[in-house]
Parts: structure tokens; sequence; C-alpha cells
């Protein structure tokens, strides 16, 4: 039996990071890492059940599908808030952006919508 190499997988080896190494793991942005959120409310949830059932989908498409229309619906008010991001920390937006795909970027005091959210 072969083992199926998942794109995770192979995005660690190119890498060289370990995936046994959680530490390691962590560090780099993984663009085929899989987004976990909370719970739909009840109502929300059987109604997506509905939707499913009658478009012949799944609701892994469909998820992906509403996360890509929500993208572009704030794809404007994301590129402003690069650039407020950018003109706090006096580099460019371009360089904002680089900062923010490679990782490196950090939360600064006064940055705008901050509000601590990933320290609990």
């Amino acid at each position: 039996m072969t083992r199926k190499t998942t794109m995770r997988h192979r995005c660690s080896k190119i890498e060289g990071e370990s995936l046994r190494d959680p530490v390691m793991a962590s560090k780099k942005w993984n663009p085929g890492k899989r987004i976990v959120g909370n719970p739909l409310g009840e109502a929300s949830d059987s109604f997506l059940h509905e939707w499913i059932f009658y478009t012949r989908s799944t609701r892994s498409a469909k998820v992906t599908s509403s996360m890509n229309y929500a993208i572009k619906q704030n794809m404007q008010w994301i590129k402003e808030l690069r650039e407020a991001y950018a003109e706090l920390r006096g580099i460019t937006p371009e360089e904002m952006r680089k900062q923010v795909l490679e990782g490196t970027a950090n939360y600064l005091e006064g940055d705008p919508d901050s509000d601590d959210r990933d320290e609990e």
C-alpha cells in the first residue's frame, strides 16, 4: 500500500522541515493549511445543509466558494489596511504584503483595528 502524499507533506519536504517537529512546522506559512473555524449557528448550519443538498455539492466546496466570495468583496478594504499598516511602520505597502505572506510581520501598538485577539 502506497502512502498518499499530501501538498503539505510535499511543501515540508521541499522546505526541509520535518512534519514530526511541530515547532518547525508552525514557523512557516503553509498555503496548503486547512482553515478551521468556529461552528456555524444552528440556523446557518441547517441552511448550509439544504444548500449542499439542492446544489449536489459538498460542505468543503461551499465553504471554499464562500471564502473566495468574502475575500473578493473585501479586497479593497484589505489593500487600505495594508497601506495603513505599512505607513505606521515606515515601509511600502509592497514590503508590508511581503512580510505578511512570509510570516515575518508583527502587530505594533496602535495598529489599525488591533485588539490583541491572538493573545488568548
